[in-house]
């Protein structure tokens, strides 16, 4: 019944989406991140919803093609065209065209959708919209794994939706230590004091949960993330003070079989996970080195491959890093352009922030572009140690950038189309009013 229940939910909002197409990204982003459609049992479960919301979402922006907001070039835009148009190129190039067939599916999907949010994000609450979406998706699985671990002693791992990049325990706390400063942010803009205290509850709960996954990775970026929120805070004392309470207390509650796994980062040589990302890394370096321009392609990954690169030949790992994995499947060319881009668009968010910071009314951008920020960071420290290279998660953040600094700091153009759209919408109000009071004097 529940799966009837689902399937009868997703179907309304989708119909509702081919007009509107915001709900497209909205329901996309829900969809991707929080996957309810796992948490069924029968039919629904291997659904292709995710790509079923892909297709609405496109046939609801053709159809409001004319109302679509205007495409803003940029430094951080024409990078990701060039990196989109390389991963492209180097598919049809793969070492493993037959293997490379899904990932490069999944892609290209990822980045259609992401790139078509810049034409559909109008204004301040569609951008707060998705950042909700976004944080209370992916926050489900740390509301309920801060409880899980609360109430087992945290003596269990938590993990995420089975068979989503967020499956796994290190992903899921990867993805719950990226959504921590969108948490706080959203704390920040609500008046409500019952929302404060809630996001705040969430915030800690997400917090006890990324160290019930025992993920070594994340342990290292959230102590990265919960620095910045500090350091970017306006009030270093209270929220120093809150931070190291909240740290305190999640680490002595923990069983001591968590500390010792902590320990064990400093004994990588001894440690088989470690070493078998030590050599899942030589063999991406050995595969760019033999394939400088366009690497082995989307698949090269396996076992197979391996027997040619690895210096350990059988023992077969993933990636285990977005860097190696992007290094061993796109190559030296596609590795610089991903680092371009993630530059262009930190800077771009730094820029972002001391305009804001300016005017009260564009105050929110800042806030907004200090939570994103710390977001990347935690990516960029987590993913060093984990293959995500193609999570929608970070490029979303970029896109966001970029959106919030047309609306919060349009330019010239920017401003003028839009006067001219007030100016109609006058107009027409004028004319309106106009012709009810001719109604009225013949009557």
């Amino acid at each position: 019944m529940r799966d009837y229940a689902l399937f009868i939910v997703l179907g309304t909002l989708l119909l509702f989406a081919i007009a509107r197409p915001l709900w497209g990204i909205g329901i996309w982003s829900w969809l991707s991140y929080m996957s309810p459609h796992r948490l069924a049992y029968g039919f629904i479960r291997d659904a292709a919803v995710v790509q079923f919301a892909v297709v609405i979402t496109t046939i609801a922006l053709l159809f409001n093609w004319k109302k679509r907001m205007p495409w803003r070039w940029s430094p951080v835009t024409i990078t990701w065209w060039v990196f989109v148009l390389w991963i492209t190129v180097t598919w049809p190039l793969a070492m493993y065209p037959d293997r490379a067939v899904d990932e490069a599916l999944r892609s290209a999907k990822l980045q259609v959708m992401v790139l078509m949010t810049f034409w559909i994000i109008a204004d301040r609450a569609a951008v707060n919209a998705l950042v909700w979406i976004i944080a209370m998706s992916i926050g489900f699985y740390g509301f309920k794994g801060g409880v899980f671990t609360l109430a087992t002693g945290g003596k269990y791992m938590v993990w995420g939706p089975e068979g989503t990049f967020l499956g796994g325990n290190n992903e899921i706390a990867l993805g719950l230590t990226i959504i921590l400063p969108l948490l706080w942010y959203l704390w920040k803009q609500q008046s409500n004091v019952w929302l404060k205290r809630a996001l705040l509850a969430g915030f800690g709960l997400c917090f006890i949960a990324i160290l019930g996954s025992y993920s070594r990775g994340a342990f290292l970026a959230i102590s990265v993330v919960t620095f910045m929120i500090w350091w970017r805070s306006d009030k270093k004392v209270t929220v120093g003070l809150v931070l190291s309470v909240l740290a305190l207390l999640a680490f002595a509650f923990m069983p001591s079989k968590y500390s010792h796994r902590m320990e064990s980062i400093t004994e990588y040589s001894q440690d088989a996970s470690a070493l078998g990302r030590l050599n899942s890394w030589e063999f991406a370096w050995n595969v760019a080195k033999a394939h400088p321009i366009q690497g082995g392609g989307y698949g090269v990954f396996n076992p197979e491959a391996f027997r040619t690169y690895a210096p350990n030949p059988e023992t077969f790992h993933d990636a285990h890093s977005i860097y190696f994995e992007l290094l061993g499947e796109q190559g030296f060319v596609g590795l610089g352009l991903y680092f371009l881009m993630a530059f262009l668009g930190y800077r771009e968010s730094q820029r972002i922030r001391r305009e804001a910071e300016k005017t009260p009314e564009t105050l929110w951008a800042a806030e907004l572009m200090g939570a994103i920020q710390c977001s990347l960071v935690a990516y960029a420290a987590g993913g060093a140690f984990l293959g995500l290279a193609y999570l929608d998660l970070p490029y979303q953040l970029l896109a966001l950038v970029v959106l919030t600094g047309r609306i919060a700091l349009p330019d010239d153009k920017e401003r003028q189309l839009r006067a001219n759209a007030t100016t109609t919408l006058s107009r027409q109000a004028l004319a309106r009013i106009a012709r009810l009071g001719s109604l009225k004097s013949r009557a």
